[in-house]
């Protein structure tokens, strides 16, 4: 935990930046019937059944020193 902090207070250097990774797996889903199409003031509805088809993997690099408060 020490590393993690002392690399949190050195300075900004362009040659090497400071980058944050995060990584999710999220489930690609299908619908599992046809909506029933919207009348006028009745709201859309459909069924609450899903397929799940594959998943996919969802990463987000940033440089937070970039940011400004």
């Amino acid at each position: 935990m020490e590393d993690v902090l002392e690399v949190e207070h050195r300075p900004s250097d362009m040659q090497r930046p400071e980058v944050c990774l995060d990584e999710i797996s999220k489930p690609l889903l299908a619908d599992t019937c046809e909506r029933v199409p919207m009348k006028p003031g009745w709201p859309a509805r459909f069924a609450d059944e899903d397929e799940h088809k594959e998943t996919c993997s969802l990463l987000l690099i940033c440089e937070p020193a970039t940011f400004e408060d």
